[in-house]
């Protein structure tokens, strides 16, 4: 009788800790859950139709992956993903070049998402066994076929479609039909502003994706034949030139009024004389994401209006 009771109280013992245990793992899961920590420790899956812990090495990836609704599978992007909001708070594995390859093994990811021109990237990634999506955003085709390849690798294809479709009708609709005449059009992305005016004027000049835009939107890029992507210019090249619109791309937009104030000064060019320069925000206007129709809508009904 005895031995029958101290199974029975044993019994217990053991039954209540397990329960205890159980409710201890669903408190401290519940806890975690509810502060986000545990994103970034799910378990890896093999199978090509399940979740993938993915890494972004660049914001327009970012942006298509929160866009086709991949957000929970990101674990890690560069500390230029800052868009949408809840990019931010994403773990940052460095910047362009300077990447913290360390921190990429340890989260533990399995597949990544580069740029086409970033071989040291691509060779590091390979030497880690870390599988990836190569992505080209130098031109607008190349967004578009970027949301389409991405959508494939990771099973968003109906997302892909809707979105892109959502972007080819606004695009459609931005692309300016004036033939006659095209206003010639001067990009600025970088000045240095002293007490002499403006120096070491960086604007677009090969570069493919600006020239997509200014084609789209009805105008010609001034400086389209220049041999570098984005040219250095003074002040006297700028004059020549003679722009009919200018777009400065500001880092710092509130710093937009200095720099009318400067160009304002500057009274021999069209776009001066004709009150035609504005202003965008470089982090709305430099990222070729899927939020570039956002710029295009913009800078068509700026060009094409005239």
């Amino acid at each position: 009788m005895n031995i029958k009771r101290k199974n029975l109280i044993g019994f217990l013992k053991v039954t209540i800790f397990m329960i205890l245990i159980l409710l201890l793992t669903y408190f401290l899961y519940s806890f975690f859950n509810s502060k986000g920590l545990l994103k970034n420790l799910s378990i890896v899956s093999t199978g090509s139709d399940q979740p993938k812990r993915i890494v972004s090495f660049g914001p327009s990836v970012t942006e298509i992956i929160y866009a086709l609704g991949l957000e929970d599978n990101l674990v890690g992007n560069t500390d230029y993903c800052k868009y949408p909001e809840a990019a931010k708070s994403i773990i940052k594995i460095g910047a362009h070049s300077d990447i913290n390859y360390e921190l990429l093994m340890a989260l533990n990811v399995d597949t990544a998402v580069v740029y086409s021109w970033n071989d040291k990237h691509k060779a590091v990634l390979d030497n880690f066994g870390i599988k990836y999506v190569i992505i080209n955003h130098s031109s607008i085709d190349g967004i578009l076929k970027s949301i389409t390849d991405i959508g494939f690798e990771f099973n968003k294809e109906r997302e892909a479609s809707i979105l892109l479709d959502s972007i080819n009708r606004r695009v459609d609709i931005a692309t300016c039909d004036k033939k006659t005449y095209k206003p010639r059009v001067l990009i600025v992305v970088h000045r240095d502003i002293d007490f002499g005016g403006m120096s070491n004027i960086t604007v677009v000049g090969n570069d493919i994706y600006f020239r997509d835009l200014i084609d789209l939107a009805g105008g010609v890029n001034i400086f389209k034949d220049a041999n570098a992507a984005y040219p250095i210019i003074d002040m006297e090249t700028v004059v020549r030139s003679n722009p009919d619109i200018i777009i400065e791309i500001l880092v710092k937009y509130n710093e937009k009024d200095l720099s009318l104030k400067n160009w304002l000064k500057v009274k021999d060019i069209n776009a001066v004389k004709n009150g035609k320069i504005y202003f965008f925000n470089v982090e709305d206007a430099s990222i070729p994401g899927p939020r570039f129709v956002d710029t295009l809508e913009k800078m068509t009904s700026i060009i094409c209006s005239r």
